[in-house]
């Protein structure tokens, strides 16, 4: 007699190591409400991370034993601070959620008006956040970035200048990033028809800037990159400058240049682009020809680096010298 099979749930288990999350969408809640608020968040990519961190982190915790759940999110470093696991199962389609960033962790919560009936909050990593590795991470940005489908350009008010009366220019000056040579810095030249973004090889530094701070220069510009990998390896693509700014604007990175030199007709620099939010940094070093700036079109070559966690990145930067080491950036004063 052919006895009946037993209803088994099953888990994807994957090897114990704290950026690798297992998933089973089916274990936590209403799928709906997850939905719902992925729809909300569309315009905010990094919020989405962290709401599908959620979810697939506490599906996986469920099918874990109680001692084997304590152990990954001590690895982990997550915490639970209002209620458990178990209150997940009052997740409804109208329950709130809330996420916030304190210090160096994110915060999820979630009511059901108007009680908090669970809370959690988890480390500022994105390896973490993303559920992979630094060497996927990696191996995936070419197509994360060469399938980035860019946005309508959108009219943006005039900006507030300020005259820089050494360079007859009108500049909109932004923040610095750790050291006052690296910055957010734009440059405008006024004629009849108003204010024009600056690119002329006779200002090389300041055109740098322009190009690599604003999607509405003239010209057009192609990114040669060697990507720099894990394991001392490199992978060669390219991508047009204007889509690397909104790259960078749609994953919520702020950027920020420091010019290295001016040497034989190329301008050397380094672009910053810091995400506050996952604390990473993109780290790009380009050349760029005086003779492209004339055409207004070429190719800018360089190396990128990708997802430097925030509190690494000043061993990158020559200000912050210590116990004799070289850096590999050395900005230089203007």
């Amino acid at each position: 007699m052919k006895q009946a099979a037993l209803p088994i749930l099953i888990c994807s288990f994957i090897a114990m190591e704290p950026s690798v999350i297992a998933i089973n969408h089916d274990v936590v809640g209403s799928e709906k409400f997850y939905a719902l608020n992925d729809s909300i968040l569309a315009g905010q990519p990094n919020m989405r991370i962290i709401l599908g961190f959620f979810h697939r982190y506490t599906d996986s915790l469920l099918c874990l034993p109680v001692e084997e759940r304590k152990q990954r999110m001590g690895i982990d470093g997550v915490r639970i601070s209002v209620g458990n696991l178990d209150r997940l199962k009052q997740i409804t389609d109208s329950t709130r959620l809330m996420i916030a960033t304190h210090g160096n962790r994110h915060i999820i919560r979630l009511q059901n008006e108007p009680l908090t009936f669970f809370e959690m909050s988890v480390p500022r990593s994105y390896e973490l956040m993303v559920g992979k590795n630094k060497k996927e991470i990696e191996n995936d940005f070419i197509k994360e970035i060469t399938d980035f489908a860019e946005p309508d350009i959108s009219l943006q008010d005039p900006p507030d200048f300020g005259l820089t009366d050494s360079l007859s220019l009108y500049t909109e000056n932004g923040p610095s990033f750790h050291i006052p040579e690296i910055a957010f810095k734009r440059y405008y030249r006024k004629d009849e028809q108003g204010y024009s973004l600056l690119v002329d090889p006779v200002f090389p530094e300041e055109s740098a800037y322009n190009l690599f701070l604003s999607d509405r220069v003239s010209g057009q510009y192609t990114l040669q990159l060697k990507l720099r990998k894990y394991g001392f390896k490199k992978e060669s693509f390219k991508v047009s400058l204007k889509k690397w700014i909104h790259f960078c604007e749609y994953t919520g990175c702020e950027c920020y240049v420091g010019i290295e030199k001016v040497d034989n007709g190329k301008i050397h620099a380094a672009i910053f682009a810091v995400n506050t939010i996952m604390q990473y940094n993109h780290v790009l070093y380009v050349t760029i020809t005086q003779e492209s700036l004339t055409r207004q079109e070429g190719d800018i070559t360089g190396e990128l680096h990708v997802y430097i966690p925030t509190d690494n990145i000043k061993e990158l930067i020559g200000e912050y010298q210590e116990k004799n080491k070289t850096y590999k950036i050395n900005i230089k004063k203007r």
